[in-house]
């Protein structure tokens, strides 16, 4: 008898891990009923096992969402016309797959995604025309792949990214597909130790030289070797930050 209390704690602490439920498949989410069909199903823990689409929706956030603890895929959150955040995803932690946000053009920031700690694949963001910051992602360390920042036109810095030290991918802010015109600095990515292939910094006409070499300058002391671009980027004069 004496051993049932702390068997009673013990499976107490283990039940909450066992009771995540796995929702087997891709899933899309297109409009609140399918946000609210999804959450019915997964209820308090859930995973899913395949992709998650949020696509072109006229949900302001994502709550109801809360339950989502995994993602084995990808993610992949475009074209929501009034998507002002990503709230109702603050529980999720891990993305197996590539993670996309895309022209979601009332998008302030990514809040909701303060848990993400590594991505399995991808990392784009795009075309989010309000976005101004990425703090949400202050855990993120690793991106098992590419790195993409462009055409998100109010973006002034990437300080959110301070703790992430991987890119097994190219490195890409702007790009041929069109810059980020209020980006101001790159000191956000002076935690990188490593980036698996080629680095483009392009086209982002707020960005100097200076600030620019910034992060060329920590990647050659980090002994990187490979391609890097920078062009096309200096202002005539040091823009602000308002």
């Amino acid at each position: 008898m004496r051993f049932l209390a702390p068997l009673c704690i013990a499976l107490a602490i283990a039940l909450p891990l066992q009771a995540q439920l796995a929702l087997k498949g891709s899933f899309f989410i297109n409009n609140q009923k399918d946000l609210d069909t999804l959450a019915q199903a997964g209820g308090e823990s859930f995973r899913i096992t395949g992709s998650l689409w949020i696509k072109g929706t006229i949900l302001e956030n994502l709550q109801g969402l809360e339950g989502l603890k995994r993602v084995g895929w990808g993610l992949y959150i475009q074209e929501n016309r009034a998507l002002k955040n990503l709230q109702g995803l603050e529980n999720l932690s891990k993305i197996g797959g590539q993670l996309h946000v895309e022209e979601n053009p009332a998008l302030r920031d990514l809040t909701g995604l303060e848990q993400v700690q590594r991505v399995g694949g991808d990392l784009t963001l795009q075309a989010n025309a309000r976005l101004e910051q990425v703090d949400a992602l202050a855990r993120l360390a690793h991106i098992e792949g590419r790195l993409s920042l462009s055409n998100n036109t109010r973006l002034f810095h990437i300080d959110g990214l301070a703790a992430l030290e991987v890119i097994t991918g190219n490195l890409t802010i702007g790009g041929w597909s069109g810059g980020n015109p209020s980006l101001l600095r790159l000191d956000g990515l002076k935690g990188l130790k490593q980036v698996g292939e080629r680095v483009y910094i392009t086209n982002n006409l707020a960005l100097t030289d200076s600030a620019a070499q910034v992060l060329v300058d920590h990647l050659q002391k980090r002994e990187y070797a490979g391609m890097l671009v920078v062009r096309d980027n200096a202002a005539p004069v040091e823009a602000t930050e308002p």
